[in-house]
């Protein structure tokens, strides 16, 4: 949380803010950062009264440049109930970041970084294990 403060002008969801009387709004009700500041990861969740509980992980670049983060990957429904607890990793024998997330759906999993850029000379996040 200290660090959402240190960040005011943060806008992590990202969205266009629409005040419609009935309409919910996604929540973000996580966020954790690794350890060199690089990466940022957080949880919205939306729970709408006739749906069921939407979820989106989201993993977001510092951009050195502009000091701000930027978005990389959405995920849609990570996991099957909501996230408990999320915390980055840094395996030190290979050099990669791992994000590793708990749910209620009594799972964890592991996201890592692609070695492939996909767009743009961008890589994303994907599961690589799942418990």
């Amino acid at each position: 949380v200290c660090h959402l403060l240190c960040f005011p002008q943060l806008d992590i969801v990202q969205q266009e803010y629409i005040h419609e009387s009935g309409l919910e709004q996604f929540e973000v009700v996580k966020a954790a950062f690794d350890a060199s500041g690089s990466w940022m990861a957080t949880v919205e969740e939306r729970n709408q009264k006739a749906a069921e509980l939407e979820l989106n992980l989201k993993l977001w670049a510092f951009d050195e440049q502009t000091q701000s983060f930027v978005l990389n990957t959405t995920i849609s429904t990570p996991h099957e109930a909501r996230i408990t607890d999320m915390c980055f990793c840094h395996a030190a024998e290979s050099q990669t970041t791992m994000l590793v997330s708990t749910s209620k759906d009594g799972h964890f999993k592991a996201w890592q970084l692609s070695a492939v850029a996909h767009t743009e000379g961008e890589q994303s996040w994907f599961c690589s294990v799942r418990l």
